[in-house]
């Protein structure tokens, strides 16, 4: 059923130059040689970890892995963030994996996502999409999601200065992995 909605607002994405419930055109091409004003270019810092509560998370750091924002997220979007990760695919398509099709076949391609903010412990992201025309379209969604395109699609992953900054947790020295999670858990779902 999501992936459904997915691809029919992709479709119409295309089909009419614009879409429903997200931002408005882009307007100018997006700087992609550079971060976007603001914000820094990031990484997943090693596959996600599953949580005590059932869940998984995902450390999204900067380029010199000095922070990294901790994105709680569902079980299917860390199964597709680590297979990409490692270049593999499931069985069958996952949403993600359609997407990625979807926006190809279409004569698309995704540009740069972003993480941009967060409200009410929920992380905000884009998805910046060239249409074949040659515009571009930003999508609202879950940072999640944000993250599986861009693994899969081999795009920048951009998170806002101020937030990493302030939501951010240190990254070890050594890189162990041993970063320590603020007592709250922003989530992405």
């Amino acid at each position: 059923m999501r992936a459904a909605a997915i691809v029919i607002c992709i479709l119409q994405l295309c089909a009419c130059g614009r879409h429903f419930g997200s931002r408005a055109d882009a307007g100018p091409p997006p700087v992609i040689a550079a971060a976007p004003k603001g914000y820094v270019e990031a990484h997943v810092l090693r596959g996600t970890s599953p949580t005590p509560g059932g869940g998984s998370m995902v450390l999204v750091t900067d380029a010199a892995e000095t922070l990294a924002l901790p994105i709680f997220i569902g079980g299917t979007e860390a199964m597709s963030i680590d297979l990409r990760l490692r270049g593999d695919k499931y069985t069958r398509p996952l949403t993600h994996d359609i997407l990625s099709e979807t926006i190809h076949e279409l004569g698309g391609r995704a540009v740069q996502v972003q993480v941009d903010d967060l409200v009410t412990d929920t992380y905000r992201g884009t998805v910046v999409l060239e249409r074949a025309d040659g515009s571009f379209a930003t999508l609202d969604a879950r940072p999640s999601d944000c993250i599986a395109l861009s693994l899969g699609e081999k795009v920048p992953i951009y998170v806002k200065k101020s937030l990493l900054d302030s939501e951010g947790v240190p990254v070890p020295a050594t890189g162990s992995g041993g970063a320590t999670i603020h007592s709250h858990n922003p989530t992405s779902l």
